[in-house]
């Protein structure tokens, strides 16, 4: 592979290779490598290595699985481990090294259920992790796990310290090594990655706030344009529909055809199982579309057009301002798709997503 190995990445390749600790914490904050990492161990490691994460979009970003999909675990607080079967058994059996990204989000119930999980089907109760070794890569100061309804708050004031995964019981007695990457491959200004380290850590905040401010343009773009950010999916949510009814006309929408294996729910769907849209609505692209030129930070705007009026048919365009930094400012490209709307691929080894509009006519 091309990727650079940077001393970081060594000293984790000579842990696993060498040493092998039971349990390795790689972290970082976000653009050190964390993602280019694993696909370094891919690539770099002589053992059979898996990657799971805890959810679908997670998982899909690493060209891995599901926590539950590899292990087949029910949802819910605490899993009950069970007999893996199908090929799944076979991947567990010969797997070395185990590799879990966005570890933040993974509950501490869940990775005792992934002891447990891995103690039963392999054969060795009594080795923690049947024996494998476990790579937790992510960053504490991102999304935190999930704790929803009374019955799990319960579970995390009775039985575990925290809800986050280092207050499992599985890891209370097992040396942990931790390996933190420093290096930034997004940023270049080390005066920007300061005060991006200040925001992540939440110090010095008055300082930091001011300093950006400074930079700021006083000719704000146009609102209709400007990304909100949040980090609840609901209020994404939520505001996208409130957004969406401002606009005058009618909605189209496009029903997914979900392929592949996908036992999780369908809010972890990497895009909605119904999209609907109208013309000028914003859109941003959740796929890396190698094909169309399209990538995860490509954006853009619907427009309708007519294309003959003989089959009365009509095509949805969506034009797409490339928001990346070898892009060319202002550059675009198009998809478009008929009645039977064009395909959105995701990881070739995962999940595909069909759109078939049902529009009215004109």
């Amino acid at each position: 592979m091309d990727t650079e190995i940077t001393d970081e990445f060594q000293q984790v390749l000579d842990l696993l290779s060498v040493a092998t600790p039971p349990v390795v914490f790689v972290t970082g904050s976000a653009g050190t490598g964390k993602s280019t990492l694993i696909d370094v161990l891919r690539y770099e490691l002589d053992k059979n290595l898996v990657v799971v994460a805890p959810t679908g979009v997670a998982a899909l970003n690493v060209q891995g699985q599901t926590i539950h999909s590899l292990f087949q675990l029910p949802p819910g607080p605490q899993p009950r481990a069970k007999r893996i079967a199908g090929a799944a058994k076979d991947v567990v059996e010969k797997m070395e090294v185990l590799v879990i990204d966005e570890v933040s989000m993974v509950r501490a119930d869940l990775l005792d259920a992934i002891d447990d999980s891995l103690r039963l089907n392999t054969g060795r109760a009594g080795a923690p992790f049947g024996g494998k070794t476990l790579v937790l890569v992510g960053d504490m100061h991102q999304l935190p796990p999930v704790v929803a309804g009374a019955e799990e708050q319960r579970l995390f004031e009775e039985a575990y310290e925290s809800p986050y995964f280092f207050s499992a019981m599985s890891l209370r007695e097992l040396p942990m090594v931790t390996v933190t990457l420093t290096r930034s491959f997004r940023q270049a200004d080390a005066e920007f990655i300061r005060l991006l380290d200040h925001i992540r850590a939440g110090t010095d905040l008055d300082d930091t706030v001011e300093q950006l401010n400074r930079v700021v343009e006083e000719e704000m773009i146009p609102e209709e344009t400007r990304l909100v950010l949040t980090s609840v999916n609901a209020r994404a949510r939520q505001f996208n529909e409130q957004q969406l009814a401002q606009l005058p006309g009618e909605a189209w929408t496009f029903d997914a055809e979900v392929n592949g294996d996908w036992l999780d729910n369908e809010s972890q769907l990497p895009s909605p199982a119904e999209l609907r849209l109208k013309v000028d609505a914003q859109v941003m692209f959740s796929p890396r579309t190698v094909r169309s030129g399209l990538t995860a930070r490509s954006a853009g705007s619907c427009s309708l057009r007519k294309t003959s009026s003989r089959l009365n048919s009509w095509v949805m365009k969506i034009w797409a301002s490339m928001f990346l930094s070898s892009a060319n400012p202002g550059s675009a490209t198009a998809i478009s798709g008929m009645k039977s709307a064009g395909a959105l691929r995701r990881s070739p080894s995962a999940v595909t997503h069909s759109f078939h509009s049902s529009w009215p006519g004109p």
